[in-house]
């Protein structure tokens, strides 16, 4: 198995979530070029060890709503302390 392609819209939806964490979010997320390029290979790592050839919007989408759950909990556990 070769690389692991990333079709331009998961490209585009990951982008859009960038935009979101930077301009919608109270305080502002700010993910750096190379943050958004390692989340990039990091898929591309996960769908090459589930057998795939390319990154998909359902497991990008699923990778997103995990960091979704994560950062609530995060904020929750703070806002607790």
């Amino acid at each position: 198995m070769g690389a692991v392609d990333v079709p331009e819209s998961v490209i585009d939806v990951l982008t859009s979530l960038r935009d979101y964490l930077q301009d919608k979010c109270e305080p502002p997320i700010y993910v750096s070029d190379r943050r958004f390029m390692k989340a990039l290979n990091l898929l591309q790592v996960a769908a090459y060890a589930d057998g795939r050839d390319e990154v998909s919007i359902a497991f990008c989408m699923h990778a997103v709503a995990t960091l979704c759950c994560m950062l609530a909990a995060v904020t929750l556990c703070c806002m607790l302390a």
